[in-house]
């Protein structure tokens, strides 16, 4: 990880604190979209430590919508099943709906370092040994002002960090904390981060191991967890649950780990010179709010849980895909903060979601007691039925309905590579009414006419966002030009005149819209 020194000062600057996968991907997301982009990042060198390995379905469905997947699938190896709270019964995601029906195992530190290509390769300014020390949002706790500024584009956040010994400031339009679980942003901007401390704690070792078990190997039993899973530079990383060692703070040793392994699998694989010995609480906290003015947060700034699965990384860029796009039309006086708070809801239900999740997957891995264990039980007699698998699978994976694209549209896929909205209409009068009508705004919104085809029947028109969500769908019936209207406000597309409202209802009329 090196410095860029590039001019740090422009108009409607985004300052993003924290260059992991949340803050990389955010970054390069608000630059696609033409935004001036600065992150600050404490350390120097990114960690040698892979802290997850998978990449989940969904995540890849948002590289692919960007073009920039190519890079991940040839460095990482596809699993087609993966865990649920280490239940005996695996849960396929070769059975679900998505272009990738797999877990992409992939390091960490490789993810984050194609990320980082990524951004400085759109333009994304870079400056490490940056600790942020002061936010300052000027009238925001005055009273009777209501937030004053807030929906006006321009910069009106103060960011003050440390560089080099020095005392420095940036101003900027908004402020994102994607700087993880102890994040500086959210404690400056006072959000309260609400849940539970750390009562249990896992372990992860990354070792050699010289009679290596099968990939995925999982041992849970009431005297503790295990599951063994192969890394890319021949390693292999134990990581689990040891009921024997639950004090805080307590650290792992070899031959601790040696022990554990062989109580468990009756053998310790040869395991022998470890890269990273560590251990892991499962406090599971959400923040009050994502959104506090100016300053917003994502990724582990917003959300921290018991680790299974790796999900925090997936989680964190699904935060930076919603809001990249949302932050940069508020940036570019395309939409008003009503879209920063849209990002704030989704997210936080999101986040609430995610918590669930983990919180279920930490009881469930921790079983011990006889109510536990038939817990464990009736999970994996319904993960062995194909709607048990869809439904956890899915939630896994973290696809929904919402965001499955739909099939018989050519080109819809690669209408995202600009991360710009997408129209799809599959009547051509109503496509050549909406052109003329859309046409101030043809460099903010692709346009797509779908063939009707019988075997994939498609509403007349439909608005899917910049992250690959459906946004809006015509009705069966009756007039469309308000619903796409309110539609194309919500993903930050003005229409002023002549091609505003009225002149879109007037041209509608004409073809029935």
């Amino acid at each position: 990880m090196t410095t860029s020194t590039h001019d740090l000062s422009a108009d409607n600057t985004v300052v993003v604190v924290g260059a992991g996968p949340t803050g990389l991907w955010l970054a390069s997301e608000l630059a696609l979209a033409g935004v001036h982009v600065v992150v600050l990042e404490k350390r120097l060198e990114r960690s040698p430590h892979a802290r997850a390995l998978g990449i989940m379905p969904r995540t890849l469905e948002v590289l692919a919508l960007r073009g920039a997947a190519s890079p991940f699938l040839a460095a990482g190896r596809p699993v087609p099943a993966w865990h649920f709270g280490l239940l005996e019964q695996s849960v396929r995601f070769d059975t679900l709906d998505t272009p990738f029906p797999f877990m992409l195992l992939l390091p960490q530190t490789t993810t984050e370092s194609l990320l980082e290509e990524r951004a400085r390769g759109l333009g994304v300014v870079i400056v490490t040994g940056a600790e942020l020390t002061g936010l300052d949002q000027p009238g925001l706790d005055e009273p009777g002002l209501d937030q004053p500024g807030l929906d006006r584009p321009g910069a009106i956040v103060t960011a003050t960090y440390t560089e080099n010994g020095a005392e420095r400031r940036i101003e900027a339009a908004l402020v994102v904390g994607c700087d993880g679980a102890h994040s500086a942003v959210r404690r400056l901007a006072d959000i309260p981060f609400v849940g539970e401390a750390s009562s249990t704690w896992g372990f992860v070792g990354d070792v050699m191991l010289d009679t290596p078990p099968a990939p995925g190997t999982r041992i849970v039993r009431p005297d503790g967890a295990l599951i063994v899973a192969p890394l890319p530079d021949g390693r292999h990383r134990l990581t689990g649950w040891d009921p024997e060692h639950q004090s805080e703070g307590e650290e792992l040793d070899l031959e601790t780990l040696r022990a554990f392994t062989r109580r468990m699998a009756d053998t310790d694989f040869g395991l022998r010179d470890p890269s990273w010995l560590s251990r892991f609480g499962d406090a599971n906290r959400l923040a009050a709010t994502f959104r506090q003015g100016r300053v917003l947060l994502a990724g582990d700034a917003a959300h921290i849980h018991w680790p299974t699965g790796g999900l925090g990384l997936n989680a964190g860029i699904h935060d930076a895909m919603s809001l990249g796009w949302r932050a940069a039309a508020f940036v570019r006086g395309r939409g008003t903060a009503a879209l920063l708070d849209d990002y704030a809801s989704e997210r936080r239900a999101s986040g609430e979601a995610l918590r669930t999740s983990t919180l279920a997957q930490g009881a469930l891995i921790t079983a011990a007691d006889p109510a536990g264990l038939a817990l464990r039980a009736t999970m994996n007699r319904l993960l062995a039925t194909a709607e048990g698998n869809e439904s956890i699978g899915t939630w896994l994976a973290g696809l929904s309905r919402e965001s499955t694209l739909p099939v018989g549209v050519e080109g819809l896929p690669e209408a995202f590579t600009g991360g710009r909205p997408v129209l799809v209409i599959s009547d051509a009068t109503l496509y050549a009414t909406v052109r003329e009508a859309l046409e101030i705004a043809s460099d903010d919104i692709v346009m797509l006419f779908a063939e009707p085809r019988r075997e994939h029947p498609l509403p007349r028109a439909m608005l899917v966002r910049p992250d690959g969500h459906l946004s809006w769908a015509s009705p069966n019936d009756g007039p469309l030009a308000a619903g796409l209207n309110d539609a194309l406000s919500r993903v930050g597309i003005p229409l002023g005149e002549p091609s505003g409202p009225e002149a879109f209802d007037r041209v509608g009329r004409r073809a029935g819209a």
